[in-house]
């Protein structure tokens, strides 16, 4: 859980922990159980409140974002939480 806290220095290594989270939940829906019982919701909810737009953006230069992705980390956070049964 602490690894999902907002870290300025790497704004997408959130991202890429939640697509991982939902990666694995599609592939084998018995994961949700894994990660209700190690407190996943209640991470996917702080990542929900304290999303920046930064973590939006697959590039920077300087502190400009640049070429945001496709798919904004709140529409992941979504995903994850409804597979988890609480979407």
């Amino acid at each position: 859980q602490e690894i999902l806290h907002k870290n300025s220095h790497s704004p997408g290594i959130r991202r890429v922990i939640v697509e991982h989270v939902i990666y694995m939940m599609e592939c084998n829906p018995g994961n949700a159980n894994c990660f209700n019982k190690y407190w996943m919701m209640e991470a996917l909810l702080m990542v929900e409140r304290t999303t920046s737009r930064a973590e939006n953006y697959r590039f920077f230069s300087g502190d400009t974002g640049l070429m945001e992705h496709s798919i904004p980390l709140s529409a992941l956070v979504a995903r994850a939480k409804e597979l988890m049964g609480r979407g």
